[in-house]
């Protein structure tokens, strides 16, 4: 790890490719990441697109598309409103 433990950091890239389900960008990540927040800045403010699960060492890190269903299983554990 290059980063001191206990701290929030953020990363900036690229998507490179999406499909329904997943979302691929050219974001760096480190292990402990999974489960953070992949998100597009608009001009009303920072909107979710995905969930960061796969990283690979010097290829595209990915992570699964949030989509209605993926919404609904948040509202059903509480976690979105």
């Amino acid at each position: 790890f290059d980063k001191p433990a206990d701290q929030m950091w953020g990363a900036t890239g690229s998507v490179s490719s999406s499909t329904a389900t997943s979302v691929k960008y050219t974001i760096d990540t480190a292990g402990g990441q999974s489960g953070s927040a992949v998100y597009e800045t608009r001009t009303d403010g920072p909107y979710s697109m995905a969930i960061h699960a796969y990283g690979v060492s010097g290829g595209t890190n990915s992570g699964t598309r949030i989509t209605k269903s993926v919404f609904n299983n948040f509202q059903k554990w509480g976690v979105a409103p």
